[in-house]
């Protein structure tokens, strides 16, 4: 049986989007009704499953606001279980019967579904979406739960009080699971590179510190309660934080300080046991594209250099001619001009900037678009036991009734690694017209089951990330700021660069030194940023290549539309597709070339 968890709640923020109600069965054939029956049916069991996504998306109703989802071994067999089910309801379902709609949302469902079955039947570790290990750097219930309290748990009763304390005592549990999951997982040779279990150390002493975990765990119930009117019962949730959980983090702690001792150097998944196979499977999860990894290797390679010509052009016009790109891209974050300053005002005049830069883009993006809905996105700071553990930007999609509103958030710990020139890039690859944009649409489609939005297909939506970063530019929003464009051209010379490493790392089996290195001499990003990519890209083998490959194949369908139709092409009916849902790129080149 196929051993592996739900990806964690920290990251489950990062990727879902809310979704109106289930369409309407009004009209539908009776086949259309069944499956409209199984979307639904799928959807609560995968909130049951999953109560911290319930609570993320604001429908943690009918006890779910007190639960955590079920990290144990005997959890993994309960999801295989429930997905087996729902692979065999989808696969009754006659699609000559359907409408086009629904023969679509057919195909999605089961490709979605059948690749997580898939990856939990065929090795014996790993996530769904190919986490090589369920306890990482910024992974696991150390970081989850406590970025739940923090900043998603509703605390307006007293019976919301109850649930907090719920969860609290739960994730003393969660802890202890996740223990008894990596001894199982070390016996089958599964265990992280040392330098991850480091980080992972040290994140665990930072939690099991008391100060620290009063701090995350219990504080936030004073303050939420206070703030509500309502008792926080403060001695028992210190009781529960003192007797419950800051034994079972010490009791990770340790385990983990005595497998830093005997682990592998190596950062690729090769060395795991059918590491080679399994990173094949996860490229192609995350890029849906049969190019083999030394295919990829190659095209990353290629990519970086067309984009080093083009960057070169535009260094060249601002004066900076001596050098490699990365050498004067350097210069360029050595200019004083170019941060805002390493203090609270600094970040709150980054945020600002940001915050300017979304309405004048939603301003002059309009006419791409066939429907532009009201843009609602706050820019925020990442909360600081996150900061240096995980991306250094993600989106945030709004809760479903919209008491949390969507938001950009950023790792501010580190000015260093904001130079202005970079900003309005990032900020178009995570907003608008980039991630926020492509849930809005999809949001407010009317013929999308509501499951749809827990659907994720990495090289769409990322492709379409890096897609809309590079559409701003040609439709003219940097030709007033050309230090904005260079900042363009370097975050997808920085998209390229993940191809080569991350196929370097599990493929060509580089080692952690070299990967750092030339991610340096290319992209000439802070090394702070560039550790902590290399970091993630050995814990999410192949999720790196994504972005690019995504782009280059949401180019690709546009492109053909574009000889398709010659002048009477418009871009505002290909970006309509957005409606559709994230799917699988030969999917949305299929309904693209039948259907626009």
């Amino acid at each position: 049986m196929n051993r592996r968890t739900f990806i964690s709640g920290l990251s489950t923020i990062a990727f879902i989007s809310s979704m109106p109600e289930a369409m309407s069965v009004e009209g539908l054939s009776e086949q259309g009704q069944v499956l409209t029956k199984v979307f639904a049916d799928l959807y609560t069991d995968l909130q049951q499953i999953d109560p911290e996504m319930a609570s993320v998306r604001g429908e943690d109703v009918n006890g779910l606001r007190g639960k955590l989802k079920d990290r144990s071994l005997n959890g993994r067999d309960i999801v295989q279980k429930v997905l087996s089910k729902h692979i065999s309801a989808l696969r009754k379902i006659n699609p000559l019967l359907l409408s086009d709609d629904q023969k679509l949302q057919q195909k999605v469902a089961l490709d979605w579904l059948t690749h997580q079955e898939k990856a939990r039947m065929t090795y014996d570790y790993g996530d769904e979406y190919f986490y090589a290990y369920q306890v990482t750097q910024f992974t696991g219930a150390y970081i989850a739960v406590p970025a739940l309290l923090n900043s998603v748990q509703l605390v307006k009763s007293n019976s919301d009080v109850g649930h907090y304390l719920d969860r609290l005592r739960s994730f003393g549990d969660a802890i202890d699971e996740e223990v008894c999951n990596q001894l199982y997982y070390q016996k089958a040779g599964v265990t992280a590179p040392k330098f991850i279990i480091e980080k992972i150390v040290n994140g665990l002493s930072y939690m099991s510190d008391p100060s620290t975990a009063f701090s995350n765990l219990v504080k936030p119930l004073l303050q939420k309660a206070s703030k509500a009117g309502v008792d926080p019962r403060e001695d028992e949730a210190k009781n529960i934080v003192t007797n419950k959980i800051l034994p079972a983090l010490k009791r990770q702690k340790a385990l983990y300080e005595e497998l830093w001792q005997s682990a592998r150097t190596e950062p690729g998944v090769w060395a795991l046991p059918d590491g080679d196979d399994f990173y094949k499977d996860a490229l192609y999860y995350s890029t849906t594209s049969n190019s083999s990894p030394e295919e990829m290797h190659s095209l990353g390679l290629r990519k970086v250099e067309e984009i080093n010509q083009r960057l070169d052009k535009l260094l060249k016009d601002q004066g900076m001619i001596d050098g490699t790109c990365a050498q004067r891209l350097e210069e360029l974050k050595r200019e004083p001009s170019q941060y805002f300053p390493d203090d609270d005002q600094g970040r709150e005049e980054l945020i600002s900037y940001l915050e300017k830069d979304i309405k004048r883009t939603s301003k002059q993006l309009s006419g791409a678009f066939s429907h532009f809905p009201p843009i609602s996105l706050d820019v925020k700071r990442m909360p600081d036991f996150l900061e240096g553990k995980g991306p250094s930007a993600m989106y945030m999609a709004a809760s479903t009734d919209l008491s949390r509103r969507a938001a950009i958030v950023f790792d501010l710990g580190d000015m260093t690694k904001w130079p202005i020139f970079s900003l309005k890039t990032l900020c178009r690859h995570e907003g608008v017209p980039g991630h926020h944009l492509q849930a809005l649409i999809q949001n407010q489609s009317t013929s999308l089951p509501k499951v749809f939005s827990l659907f994720n297909s990495p090289s769409y939506s990322e492709g379409w990330a890096l897609y809309a970063e590079q559409l701003t530019q040609e439709l003219g929003l940097y030709d007033d700021d050309p230090m904005a464009e260079i900042g363009m051209w370097q975050s997808l010379l920085f998209r390229a660069t993940r191809i080569v490493v991350d196929t370097g790392i599990h493929f060509k089996r580089w080692s952690r030194t070299k990967a750092i290195t030339y991610m340096r001499d290319t992209t000439a990003l802070p090394l702070s940023m560039i550790e902590t990519e290399v970091d993630r890209y050995t814990v999410i083998p192949g999720q790196a290549c994504a972005y690019m490959m995504g782009q280059i194949e949401w180019y690709s369908i546009r492109n053909a539309q574009q000889k398709k139709y010659g002048d009477a092409f418009k871009l505002s009916k290909f970006h309509s597709v957005l409606s559709k849902g994230a799917m699988p790129m030969f999917l949305l080149r299929q309904y693209v070339n039948e259907n626009l």
